[in-house]
Protein backbone atom coordinates (compact mmCIF):
# COMPACT_ATOMS: atom_id res chain seq x y z
CA UNK A 1 0.00 0.00 0.00
CA UNK A 2 1.41 2.98 -0.93
CA UNK A 3 2.19 5.96 1.48
CA UNK A 4 -0.25 9.09 0.78
CA UNK A 5 0.80 12.44 1.63
CA UNK A 6 -2.29 13.60 3.55
CA UNK A 7 -0.86 17.44 4.69
CA UNK A 8 -2.96 19.74 2.32
CA UNK A 9 -1.58 21.06 -0.57
CA UNK A 10 1.38 24.62 0.14
CA UNK A 11 -1.07 27.52 -0.39
CA UNK A 12 -4.66 26.30 0.18
CA UNK A 13 -6.80 26.14 2.45
CA UNK A 14 -9.62 23.89 3.61
CA UNK A 15 -13.00 25.28 4.99
CA UNK A 16 -15.04 23.62 7.70
CA UNK A 17 -19.05 24.30 7.95
CA UNK A 18 -18.98 27.33 10.09
CA UNK A 19 -16.51 29.14 7.64
CA UNK A 20 -18.61 28.28 4.65
CA UNK A 21 -21.37 29.64 6.29
CA UNK A 22 -19.75 32.61 6.95
CA UNK A 23 -18.45 33.40 2.98
CA UNK A 24 -22.20 32.29 1.79
CA UNK A 25 -23.53 34.66 4.15
CA UNK A 26 -21.17 37.22 2.83
CA UNK A 27 -21.42 36.36 -1.00
CA UNK A 28 -25.05 36.71 -0.68
CA UNK A 29 -25.00 40.29 0.60
CA UNK A 30 -22.12 41.18 -2.21
CA UNK A 31 -24.60 39.45 -4.81
CA UNK A 32 -27.57 40.95 -4.11
CA UNK A 33 -25.61 44.58 -4.41
CA UNK A 34 -24.23 43.73 -7.51
CA UNK A 35 -27.43 42.27 -8.82
CA UNK A 36 -29.29 45.62 -7.33
CA UNK A 37 -27.71 47.43 -10.20
CA UNK A 38 -28.31 45.33 -12.86
CA UNK A 39 -25.75 43.10 -13.80
CA UNK A 40 -25.82 39.04 -14.09
CA UNK A 41 -23.82 36.50 -13.30
CA UNK A 42 -21.83 34.17 -15.90
CA UNK A 43 -19.39 31.79 -15.55
CA UNK A 44 -16.29 30.47 -17.65
CA UNK A 45 -14.02 27.41 -17.34
CA UNK A 46 -12.20 26.46 -14.37
CA UNK A 47 -8.81 25.98 -17.18
CA UNK A 48 -8.20 27.64 -20.17
CA UNK A 49 -5.71 27.81 -23.08
CA UNK A 50 -2.25 29.24 -22.04
CA UNK A 51 -2.31 31.88 -25.03
CA UNK A 52 -5.20 33.18 -24.03
CA UNK A 53 -3.49 34.78 -20.83
CA UNK A 54 -0.37 35.22 -22.91
CA UNK A 55 -1.77 37.93 -25.23
CA UNK A 56 -1.60 40.52 -22.27
CA UNK A 57 -0.59 39.87 -19.32
CA UNK A 58 2.79 40.82 -18.92
CA UNK A 59 6.18 39.25 -19.66
CA UNK A 60 6.86 37.31 -15.61
CA UNK A 61 2.79 35.38 -16.14
CA UNK A 62 3.98 32.01 -17.26
CA UNK A 63 6.23 31.93 -14.09
CA UNK A 64 3.08 32.61 -11.59
CA UNK A 65 0.71 30.09 -12.99
CA UNK A 66 -0.22 26.33 -13.28
CA UNK A 67 0.02 24.92 -16.98
CA UNK A 68 -0.17 21.65 -17.97
CA UNK A 69 -1.18 19.16 -21.26
CA UNK A 70 -3.41 17.04 -22.44
CA UNK A 71 -2.72 13.25 -21.49
CA UNK A 72 -0.15 11.83 -23.14
CA UNK A 73 -2.10 8.61 -23.57
CA UNK A 74 -4.77 10.43 -25.66
CA UNK A 75 -2.20 12.20 -28.18
CA UNK A 76 -1.08 10.46 -31.29
CA UNK A 77 2.54 10.79 -33.10
CA UNK A 78 1.13 14.02 -35.19
CA UNK A 79 -0.68 15.96 -32.64
CA UNK A 80 0.79 19.13 -30.96
CA UNK A 81 1.13 19.50 -27.68
CA UNK A 82 -1.15 22.07 -26.08
CA UNK A 83 -0.62 24.00 -23.42
CA UNK A 84 -3.67 24.93 -20.61
CA UNK A 85 -3.15 26.94 -17.73
CA UNK A 86 -5.76 27.17 -14.49
CA UNK A 87 -7.78 30.38 -14.56
CA UNK A 88 -5.08 32.85 -12.81
CA UNK A 89 -7.71 35.82 -13.17
CA UNK A 90 -11.31 36.25 -14.68
CA UNK A 91 -10.53 38.95 -17.35
CA UNK A 92 -9.26 37.26 -20.44
CA UNK A 93 -11.80 34.71 -19.89
CA UNK A 94 -14.82 37.38 -20.10
CA UNK A 95 -13.28 38.72 -23.17
CA UNK A 96 -13.01 35.45 -24.96
CA UNK A 97 -16.87 34.92 -23.26
CA UNK A 98 -17.91 38.18 -25.09
CA UNK A 99 -16.37 37.66 -28.36
CA UNK A 100 -17.55 34.33 -28.93
CA UNK A 101 -21.12 34.04 -27.41
CA UNK A 102 -24.41 36.41 -28.02
CA UNK A 103 -23.15 38.93 -25.34
CA UNK A 104 -21.30 40.70 -28.31
CA UNK A 105 -24.85 41.28 -30.15
CA UNK A 106 -26.97 42.01 -26.87
CA UNK A 107 -27.62 45.83 -26.10
CA UNK A 108 -24.81 47.98 -24.78
CA UNK A 109 -23.55 48.15 -22.11
CA UNK A 110 -23.56 44.77 -21.44
CA UNK A 111 -23.06 44.48 -17.64
CA UNK A 112 -22.29 40.67 -15.83
CA UNK A 113 -20.64 39.84 -12.46
CA UNK A 114 -18.65 36.42 -11.45
CA UNK A 115 -18.02 34.58 -8.59
CA UNK A 116 -15.17 31.37 -9.01
CA UNK A 117 -11.39 30.01 -7.81
CA UNK A 118 -8.04 31.17 -9.80
CA UNK A 119 -5.00 29.79 -9.74
CA UNK A 120 -1.83 31.42 -9.18
CA UNK A 121 2.03 30.15 -8.03
CA UNK A 122 2.55 33.18 -5.05
CA UNK A 123 3.89 33.20 -1.10
CA UNK A 124 1.10 32.15 0.63
CA UNK A 125 0.26 34.25 3.53
CA UNK A 126 -2.93 35.88 4.98
CA UNK A 127 -5.28 37.01 2.81
CA UNK A 128 -2.94 35.72 -0.15
CA UNK A 129 -3.36 31.74 -1.33
CA UNK A 130 -2.48 29.92 -4.44
CA UNK A 131 -6.17 28.59 -4.86
CA UNK A 132 -8.06 31.82 -4.00
CA UNK A 133 -12.04 33.23 -4.83
CA UNK A 134 -12.39 36.40 -6.91
CA UNK A 135 -15.62 38.11 -7.28
CA UNK A 136 -15.61 40.93 -10.07
CA UNK A 137 -17.97 42.78 -12.13
CA UNK A 138 -17.19 43.89 -16.02
CA UNK A 139 -19.30 46.77 -17.92
CA UNK A 140 -18.77 46.13 -20.97
CA UNK A 141 -19.73 48.84 -24.36
CA UNK A 142 -19.67 52.29 -22.37
CA UNK A 143 -16.72 54.57 -23.32
CA UNK A 144 -18.40 57.51 -21.12
CA UNK A 145 -16.54 58.15 -17.45
CA UNK A 146 -20.44 57.87 -16.48
CA UNK A 147 -18.96 53.53 -16.45
CA UNK A 148 -16.14 54.04 -14.40
CA UNK A 149 -18.26 56.24 -12.17
CA UNK A 150 -21.01 53.24 -11.97
CA UNK A 151 -18.22 50.47 -11.34
CA UNK A 152 -16.78 52.39 -8.27
CA UNK A 153 -20.52 52.89 -7.27
CA UNK A 154 -20.94 49.19 -7.42
CA UNK A 155 -17.71 48.15 -5.38
CA UNK A 156 -17.85 50.66 -2.59
CA UNK A 157 -21.57 49.95 -1.81
CA UNK A 158 -20.79 46.62 -1.83
CA UNK A 159 -18.01 46.60 0.58
CA UNK A 160 -20.57 49.23 2.69
CA UNK A 161 -23.21 46.43 2.20
CA UNK A 162 -20.83 43.86 4.39
CA UNK A 163 -19.95 46.92 7.22
CA UNK A 164 -16.75 47.74 5.30
CA UNK A 165 -16.66 51.43 5.40
CA UNK A 166 -13.52 52.46 6.74
CA UNK A 167 -12.36 52.27 3.08
CA UNK A 168 -10.30 54.70 0.72
CA UNK A 169 -11.08 54.31 -3.18
CA UNK A 170 -7.28 55.67 -4.93
CA UNK A 171 -7.81 56.65 -8.52
CA UNK A 172 -5.60 57.59 -11.58
CA UNK A 173 -6.01 57.80 -15.12
CA UNK A 174 -3.20 56.08 -16.88
CA UNK A 175 -3.00 58.14 -20.49
CA UNK A 176 -1.49 61.23 -18.45
CA UNK A 177 1.75 58.41 -17.63
CA UNK A 178 1.02 57.49 -21.07
CA UNK A 179 1.00 60.65 -22.73
CA UNK A 180 4.35 61.58 -20.94
CA UNK A 181 6.78 58.26 -21.40
CA UNK A 182 5.00 58.56 -25.34
CA UNK A 183 6.74 62.21 -25.09
CA UNK A 184 9.79 60.19 -24.83
CA UNK A 185 9.07 58.41 -27.41
CA UNK A 186 8.52 55.19 -25.38
CA UNK A 187 6.20 52.31 -27.05
CA UNK A 188 3.51 50.69 -25.66
CA UNK A 189 5.41 47.56 -24.12
CA UNK A 190 8.12 49.43 -23.10
CA UNK A 191 5.38 51.82 -20.94
CA UNK A 192 4.38 48.56 -19.08
CA UNK A 193 7.99 48.21 -18.03
CA UNK A 194 8.07 51.24 -16.32
CA UNK A 195 4.48 50.64 -14.88
CA UNK A 196 5.43 47.49 -13.35
CA UNK A 197 8.39 49.22 -11.55
CA UNK A 198 6.08 52.00 -10.40
CA UNK A 199 2.97 49.90 -9.41
CA UNK A 200 5.58 47.92 -7.24
CA UNK A 201 7.01 50.94 -5.04
CA UNK A 202 3.53 52.78 -5.22
CA UNK A 203 2.44 49.67 -2.94
CA UNK A 204 5.07 49.75 -0.41
CA UNK A 205 4.90 53.27 -0.41
CA UNK A 206 0.96 53.47 0.63
CA UNK A 207 1.84 50.37 3.12
CA UNK A 208 4.38 52.75 4.81
CA UNK A 209 1.70 55.08 5.23
CA UNK A 210 -0.67 53.08 7.14
CA UNK A 211 2.41 51.85 9.24
CA UNK A 212 2.84 48.52 8.11
CA UNK A 213 6.15 47.21 8.41
CA UNK A 214 7.24 45.74 5.58
CA UNK A 215 11.10 44.98 6.24
CA UNK A 216 12.27 48.33 4.79
CA UNK A 217 11.87 52.18 4.99
CA UNK A 218 10.98 54.96 2.98
CA UNK A 219 14.41 55.82 1.99
CA UNK A 220 15.31 52.40 0.87
CA UNK A 221 12.33 52.21 -1.57
CA UNK A 222 12.25 55.38 -3.18
CA UNK A 223 16.39 54.46 -3.95
CA UNK A 224 15.49 50.92 -5.16
CA UNK A 225 12.73 52.40 -7.28
CA UNK A 226 15.32 55.10 -8.78
CA UNK A 227 17.86 52.08 -9.39
CA UNK A 228 15.33 50.05 -11.12
CA UNK A 229 14.31 53.53 -13.63
CA UNK A 230 17.78 53.23 -14.11
CA UNK A 231 18.55 50.62 -15.08
CA UNK A 232 15.94 51.04 -17.83
CA UNK A 233 18.03 53.99 -19.41
CA UNK A 234 15.36 56.32 -18.64
CA UNK A 235 16.27 60.26 -19.30
CA UNK A 236 17.11 62.11 -15.76
CA UNK A 237 14.25 64.27 -16.11
CA UNK A 238 11.58 61.90 -16.51
CA UNK A 239 12.79 59.83 -14.08
CA UNK A 240 12.57 63.24 -11.33
CA UNK A 241 8.89 63.50 -12.89
CA UNK A 242 8.06 59.52 -11.62
CA UNK A 243 9.89 59.70 -8.55
CA UNK A 244 7.20 63.00 -8.01
CA UNK A 245 4.37 61.63 -9.73
CA UNK A 246 5.00 58.45 -6.59
CA UNK A 247 4.19 61.06 -3.76
CA UNK A 248 1.38 62.89 -5.54
CA UNK A 249 -1.87 61.81 -3.97
CA UNK A 250 -4.94 63.95 -2.48
CA UNK A 251 -7.81 65.48 -4.38
CA UNK A 252 -7.99 66.40 -7.90
CA UNK A 253 -8.17 70.56 -7.04
CA UNK A 254 -5.10 69.74 -4.84
CA UNK A 255 -2.42 67.80 -7.06
CA UNK A 256 -3.65 69.44 -10.70
CA UNK A 257 -1.90 72.17 -10.55
CA UNK A 258 1.24 70.40 -9.80
CA UNK A 259 0.69 68.11 -12.55
CA UNK A 260 0.82 70.73 -14.81
CA UNK A 261 3.76 72.24 -13.82
CA UNK A 262 5.86 69.01 -13.78
CA UNK A 263 4.57 68.31 -17.62
CA UNK A 264 4.33 71.83 -19.06
CA UNK A 265 7.26 70.77 -21.07
CA UNK A 266 5.34 68.06 -22.62
CA UNK A 267 2.72 68.18 -25.22
CA UNK A 268 1.54 64.54 -25.15
CA UNK A 269 1.30 64.90 -20.87
CA UNK A 270 -0.62 67.56 -21.28
CA UNK A 271 -3.24 66.56 -24.06
CA UNK A 272 -4.15 63.63 -22.21
CA UNK A 273 -4.38 65.41 -18.91
CA UNK A 274 -6.96 67.92 -20.69
CA UNK A 275 -9.12 65.21 -22.19
CA UNK A 276 -8.56 62.99 -18.94
CA UNK A 277 -12.28 62.33 -17.01
CA UNK A 278 -11.09 62.07 -13.63
CA UNK A 279 -12.06 65.57 -12.97
CA UNK A 280 -15.76 64.08 -14.43
CA UNK A 281 -15.38 60.85 -12.37
CA UNK A 282 -14.98 62.77 -9.08
CA UNK A 283 -17.10 65.38 -9.35
CA UNK A 284 -20.04 62.52 -10.01
CA UNK A 285 -18.84 60.65 -6.94
CA UNK A 286 -19.42 63.45 -4.57
CA UNK A 287 -22.72 64.43 -6.04
CA UNK A 288 -22.88 60.76 -4.47
CA UNK A 289 -21.51 61.66 -0.95
CA UNK A 290 -18.46 59.72 -1.96
CA UNK A 291 -16.04 61.00 0.00
CA UNK A 292 -13.44 58.29 0.52
CA UNK A 293 -11.09 58.40 -2.62
CA UNK A 294 -7.93 60.07 -3.71
CA UNK A 295 -6.52 60.64 -6.62
CA UNK A 296 -2.94 58.36 -6.54
CA UNK A 297 -0.46 59.18 -9.24
CA UNK A 298 1.32 56.09 -8.18
CA UNK A 299 -1.50 53.95 -9.60
CA UNK A 300 0.05 51.72 -12.54
CA UNK A 301 -1.86 48.51 -12.16
CA UNK A 302 0.41 45.24 -12.69
CA UNK A 303 -1.00 43.90 -15.62
CA UNK A 304 -0.17 45.20 -18.73
CA UNK A 305 -3.97 45.40 -20.46
CA UNK A 306 -4.99 48.63 -18.82
CA UNK A 307 -6.00 51.74 -20.41
CA UNK A 308 -7.18 55.37 -18.88
CA UNK A 309 -9.18 55.25 -15.42
CA UNK A 310 -7.62 52.73 -13.34
CA UNK A 311 -8.81 52.20 -9.58
CA UNK A 312 -7.98 50.34 -5.88
CA UNK A 313 -9.80 49.94 -2.99
CA UNK A 314 -7.85 49.79 0.47
CA UNK A 315 -8.88 48.53 3.65
CA UNK A 316 -6.40 49.83 5.83
CA UNK A 317 -7.66 47.08 8.76
CA UNK A 318 -5.60 44.58 7.00
CA UNK A 319 -2.26 46.29 7.10
CA UNK A 320 -0.34 44.25 4.80
CA UNK A 321 -3.38 42.89 2.53
CA UNK A 322 -5.08 46.62 2.67
CA UNK A 323 -5.86 46.05 -1.33
CA UNK A 324 -9.39 44.22 -1.19
CA UNK A 325 -10.45 45.56 -4.78
CA UNK A 326 -8.59 46.65 -7.92
CA UNK A 327 -9.65 47.52 -11.71
CA UNK A 328 -9.84 49.61 -14.10
CA UNK A 329 -10.91 50.07 -18.53
CA UNK A 330 -9.34 47.73 -20.93
CA UNK A 331 -10.39 49.38 -23.69
CA UNK A 332 -7.72 47.74 -26.57
CA UNK A 333 -8.50 44.19 -24.99
CA UNK A 334 -11.50 42.48 -26.83
CA UNK A 335 -10.30 43.98 -29.78
CA UNK A 336 -7.31 42.20 -29.18
CA UNK A 337 -8.68 39.47 -28.77
CA UNK A 338 -10.68 39.13 -32.28
CA UNK A 339 -13.53 41.03 -31.64
CA UNK A 340 -14.84 44.34 -32.32
CA UNK A 341 -13.27 47.94 -31.08
CA UNK A 342 -15.42 47.96 -27.78
CA UNK A 343 -14.80 49.31 -24.85
CA UNK A 344 -14.60 47.85 -21.35
CA UNK A 345 -14.60 48.41 -17.75
CA UNK A 346 -14.20 46.01 -14.83
CA UNK A 347 -13.02 45.16 -10.83
CA UNK A 348 -12.53 42.40 -8.89
CA UNK A 349 -12.65 41.97 -5.27
CA UNK A 350 -10.09 39.46 -3.43
CA UNK A 351 -13.14 37.85 -1.87
CA UNK A 352 -10.75 35.92 0.83
CA UNK A 353 -9.41 39.64 1.88
CA UNK A 354 -12.75 40.37 2.46
CA UNK A 355 -13.73 37.64 4.94
CA UNK A 356 -10.82 38.37 6.62
CA UNK A 357 -11.71 41.87 7.14
CA UNK A 358 -15.05 41.13 8.04
CA UNK A 359 -13.92 38.81 10.96
CA UNK A 360 -11.93 41.39 11.99
CA UNK A 361 -14.83 44.01 12.74
CA UNK A 362 -17.60 41.98 13.27
CA UNK A 363 -18.25 39.60 16.61
CA UNK A 364 -19.14 36.59 14.62
CA UNK A 365 -21.06 34.19 16.26
CA UNK A 366 -20.24 31.43 18.72
CA UNK A 367 -23.22 29.14 17.15
CA UNK A 368 -22.23 25.82 15.22
CA UNK A 369 -25.96 24.91 14.47
CA UNK A 370 -27.55 25.90 10.95
CA UNK A 371 -30.28 23.48 11.90
CA UNK A 372 -33.86 24.85 12.65
CA UNK A 373 -35.32 22.16 14.42
CA UNK A 374 -34.50 18.30 15.40
CA UNK A 375 -36.29 15.60 15.33
CA UNK A 376 -35.84 13.33 17.90
CA UNK A 377 -37.91 9.92 17.26
CA UNK A 378 -38.66 7.98 20.51
CA UNK A 379 -37.73 4.73 18.77
CA UNK A 380 -37.86 3.32 15.91
CA UNK A 381 -41.68 2.21 15.39
CA UNK A 382 -41.62 6.33 15.14
CA UNK A 383 -38.67 6.86 12.82
CA UNK A 384 -41.43 6.30 9.44
CA UNK A 385 -42.98 9.13 11.01
CA UNK A 386 -40.41 11.14 11.68
CA UNK A 387 -38.96 11.35 8.31
CA UNK A 388 -42.13 12.11 6.83
CA UNK A 389 -42.90 15.42 9.12
CA UNK A 390 -38.98 16.42 8.16
CA UNK A 391 -39.45 16.05 4.54
CA UNK A 392 -42.97 18.57 5.35
CA UNK A 393 -41.38 21.02 6.83
CA UNK A 394 -38.21 20.87 4.44
CA UNK A 395 -40.99 21.93 2.11
CA UNK A 396 -41.82 24.70 4.19
CA UNK A 397 -38.19 25.84 4.19
CA UNK A 398 -36.95 24.72 7.39
CA UNK A 399 -33.87 23.20 8.06
CA UNK A 400 -34.57 19.77 9.73
CA UNK A 401 -31.96 17.43 11.07
CA UNK A 402 -33.34 13.96 12.62
CA UNK A 403 -31.55 12.17 14.89
CA UNK A 404 -29.92 9.55 13.34
CA UNK A 405 -27.75 7.77 16.32
CA UNK A 406 -30.26 5.33 18.20
CA UNK A 407 -29.22 7.48 21.36
CA UNK A 408 -31.53 7.44 24.35
CA UNK A 409 -34.13 10.15 24.39
CA UNK A 410 -32.44 12.81 26.86
CA UNK A 411 -28.93 12.22 25.38
CA UNK A 412 -30.60 13.05 21.93
CA UNK A 413 -31.69 16.44 23.96
CA UNK A 414 -28.21 16.98 25.33
CA UNK A 415 -27.28 16.10 21.15
CA UNK A 416 -29.70 19.60 20.40
CA UNK A 417 -28.42 21.25 23.32
CA UNK A 418 -24.65 21.33 22.39
CA UNK A 419 -25.39 22.16 18.49
CA UNK A 420 -27.49 25.01 19.67
CA UNK A 421 -30.54 24.49 17.53
CA UNK A 422 -33.08 26.12 18.54
CA UNK A 423 -36.01 23.63 18.18
CA UNK A 424 -36.78 19.97 19.12
CA UNK A 425 -39.93 17.90 17.79
CA UNK A 426 -40.32 14.61 20.22
CA UNK A 427 -42.18 12.18 18.50
CA UNK A 428 -43.26 8.98 20.42
CA UNK A 429 -46.37 6.42 20.31
CA UNK A 430 -48.77 8.96 21.78
CA UNK A 431 -47.58 12.13 18.80
CA UNK A 432 -48.46 9.24 16.41
CA UNK A 433 -51.84 8.05 17.53
CA UNK A 434 -53.21 11.53 18.20
CA UNK A 435 -51.44 13.14 14.90
CA UNK A 436 -49.29 15.46 17.00
CA UNK A 437 -45.81 16.75 17.35
CA UNK A 438 -44.41 17.81 21.03
CA UNK A 439 -42.40 21.09 20.23
CA UNK A 440 -39.77 21.87 23.02
CA UNK A 441 -38.23 25.41 22.75
CA UNK A 442 -34.58 24.09 23.42
CA UNK A 443 -33.91 27.78 25.20
CA UNK A 444 -36.72 28.36 27.25
CA UNK A 445 -38.02 24.60 28.09
CA UNK A 446 -41.09 25.39 27.01
CA UNK A 447 -42.94 22.32 25.63
CA UNK A 448 -46.15 22.43 23.46
CA UNK A 449 -48.50 19.84 22.02
CA UNK A 450 -48.90 21.21 18.54
CA UNK A 451 -50.65 19.89 14.87
CA UNK A 452 -48.08 20.74 12.06
CA UNK A 453 -49.36 23.87 11.11
CA UNK A 454 -48.84 25.17 13.85
CA UNK A 455 -45.86 23.78 14.15
CA UNK A 456 -44.61 25.83 10.79
CA UNK A 457 -46.25 28.73 12.31
CA UNK A 458 -44.21 28.62 16.20
CA UNK A 459 -41.03 27.83 14.22
CA UNK A 460 -42.18 30.80 11.75
CA UNK A 461 -42.46 33.23 14.93
CA UNK A 462 -38.95 32.01 16.08
CA UNK A 463 -37.54 32.95 12.76
CA UNK A 464 -38.86 36.19 13.21
CA UNK A 465 -36.89 37.36 16.23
Amino acid sequence: MKNLDLDKPSGTRDFLPKEMRLRSSILKTIREKIESMGYQEVQTPTFEFLNLFEIRSGEKFRDDVFVFQDPTKYLKDEDKVVDYVLRPEFTAPICRLYVTSDLCVQPKPVKIYYVGSCYRYETPQPGRYREFTQVGVELIGSSHPEADVELILVAVEALEALGLDDLLVRINDLNILRGLLSDFNYDFDFQNRIFNVIDGASSDLRKLELGVPINKVRDEVLEEVREELSELNLATDLISILMMFLDLQGDLNVILPEIKTQIKKYPNAIKALEESPLEFVIKRLKTQDMTKYKIDLGIARGLDYYTNIVFEIDLPILGNQKQVCGGGRYNRLIQEFGGEDTPATGFAFGFDRLVLAWQKIHQESETNNNVDVMIVPYSLAEQDWAFKISKQLRLKGFKVEIDLMRRKFRKSLDHANKKQIPFTIIIGPDEVQKCQLSVKNMKTGEQKQLSLNETVLELKKNQMK
